[in-house]
This record gives C-alpha cells, structure tokens and sequence, in this order.
C-alpha cells in the first residue's frame, strides 16, 4: 500500500509544485504524481505549460528543482519519495503552438481503446472525499 499526493500541471499552481513535493516528504508520502493539464477549452489555455517556449523552461526548471528535493530526502520508511511525469518536456516545435482543443486528441492517442489505465491498480478519494474507481469526472466515467 502506498500514498500519494496527485495533481494537475498547470501554469496557476506551477510556483507551489516545489512545496507539495516537500509536503510528501515531510508527511511520509510514497509518491507525488502529476499530469499536464489537457487545455480542452479556449478559457485555460493558458495555463497549459506545454503552449511556448517560456512556459516549458518555466515547467522545467520547476521539474529539475523537485527532482533535486526529492533527491536529497528520505522518506521515514528508508526508501526516496517517487517523482511520477516530473520529466523535462519539450518546446513545441516552431509554427507547432499548442492549440485549444488539442488535449482531448492528444488523450485519446494515448489511451489505449479507451482503457483506463488506473482501474483496479488505484484508488481515488475525490475534491468531497468520497472513494472513486478513477480519476475521470463523474459525468465521464458514467456515461
């Protein structure tokens, strides 16, 4: 069994990234597990880190700081914290900016028919703190 603390990538968050690894290690955590924010709609676009070259330098630089943390800590158990997805990315390619809209092309190249990825390997505790089979919104996942 293991616990960890998951969030979204995103421009709005990005400064906090650094104290959410150390407040895994300060509070035992396994793991700290994040994913890039799929900017579906024209409203947070911008706070997609992958849209231009200043904001994938202002993701990695974060993503090397949280790498150092991690290093140099130890987790009560002896073992060091799990950083998931905290890898460099990088600059889209030049006339190739992220488009509005894409995040749902791109999900759906990276799933596999649909599958979800999580089921019966993780468990969920949503925003109200009730158990979930995944991390997809209920109106997704009951569909």
């Amino acid at each position: 069994c293991s616990v960890t603390l998951q969030m979204t990538f995103m421009e709005q968050n990005l400064q906090e990234i650094p104290d959410v690894v150390r407040l895994a290690i300060e509070h035992g955590c396994d793991r700290v597990k994040g994913h890039h924010l799929w900017a579906h709609f024209n409203e947070i676009a911008d706070q997609d880190l992958r849209r231009n070259p200043e904001s994938v330098a202002r993701w990695n630089a974060v993503a090397a700081e949280c790498r150092g943390i991690a290093a140099r800590a130890v987790l009560p158990n002896g073992l060091p914290l799990r950083l998931d997805n905290f890898f460099d990315i990088q600059s889209p390619a030049a006339g190739d900016p992220a488009v509005p809209g894409d995040g749902a092309k791109r999900a759906a190249r990276g799933s596999s028919q649909g599958t979800c990825p999580f089921l019966g390997r993780e468990a969920w505790i949503n925003h109200a703190g009730r158990f979930d089979p995944c991390c997809a919104p209920d109106d997704q996942r009951r569909a």
